[in-house]
């Protein structure tokens, strides 16, 4: 059987840093993230860094309203 844990997080917009975001993600063991307030930049980074621990992505930046969902599973 498969376990499947989740994280929700507020990403803070603009005031969190992308690189310690990526590292936070790829260091806990979570099969899918769902992120608010997602800033273009963090995406942009997120999009390459963790590609492959989560594979499939919809990240969809647009200041305080930006929303994402990676999963290592589709």
């Amino acid at each position: 059987m498969t376990t499947l844990t989740f994280l929700t997080l507020n990403t803070g917009n603009e005031f969190t840093q992308p690189t310690a975001l990526s590292a936070l993600l790829t260091d806990v063991d979570v099969s899918v993230a769902a992120l608010q307030e997602l800033h273009a930049d963090t995406a942009g980074l997120l999009r390459q860094e963790v590609q492959d621990q989560f594979p499939h992505q919809i990240l969809s930046p647009a200041y305080i309203h930006g929303k994402g969902l990676i999963s290592r599973f589709p």
